[in-house]
């Protein structure tokens, strides 16, 4: 079969009997596929250019603060996974400032819940990548460190203790269930308990 607008011969055409280059085309202001892949590929790069160039100086300020906390964590804990063991980086940045495997400082508490402990270098652990994946999103209750982060996370806290309460002797405070922002509760290794009405 020829198509209709290029007059060449297709074997498949549409209704209107064109190939799918001329309706690519016809859709495209008569630009070929590869001419709208490499004007897409160039947008593409142009776009993470100026992604990577340009920062606000309220998002410099805070990678700042991060790239200063992780280096006292890197100076001030041992080059080992607190959890199981695993030789971590011994060099914090490369030549070019860039930090050295970012998965090893490992949040106690998160960012995203407790941001003003975001740069306390006592809410991190330094931790393999496995592991960190494990603090983040597995099982907490099988790790080692969960018992030694308990410890911390109530020091960190120990200043909001109006918004815990005491429900053991083990000296820990535990979070009001309100208090846990909706669908984080399972990701504390703290226990929880409701509290009618306080």
């Amino acid at each position: 079969m020829i198509c209709k607008q290029c007059k060449k011969d297709k074997i498949e055409l549409n209704s209107k009997q064109l190939c799918s280059d001329c309706v690519f085309e016809n859709n495209h202001d008569g630009k070929s596929r590869q001419q709208v892949y490499l004007e897409r590929s160039k947008n593409k790069l142009a776009s993470k250019i100026v992604k990577n160039n340009i920062v606000s100086p309220k998002r410099s300020d805070v990678l700042r603060k991060d790239k200063q906390c992780y280096l006292t964590v890197f100076l001030t804990k041992p080059n080992k996974c607190e959890e199981c063991g695993e030789e971590l980086p011994n060099i914090f940045d490369t030549e070019k400032g860039e930090i050295v495997s970012i998965f090893q400082y490992s949040h106690i508490l998160t960012k995203g819940s407790h941001p003003e402990h975001r740069f306390n270098p006592l809410n991190f652990n330094r931790l393999c990548l496995k592991c960190h994946q494990m603090w983040e999103f597995g099982d907490r209750s099988k790790m080692k460190i969960l018992v030694p982060n308990k410890i911390v996370i109530e020091k960190l806290l120990r200043r909001k203790e109006k918004d815990c309460v005491k429900i053991s002797d083990d000296g820990l405070y535990y979070f009001k269930l309100s208090q846990i922002k909706r669908g984080e509760a399972d990701r504390y290794p703290l226990e929880l308990i409701r509290i009618n009405g306080k």
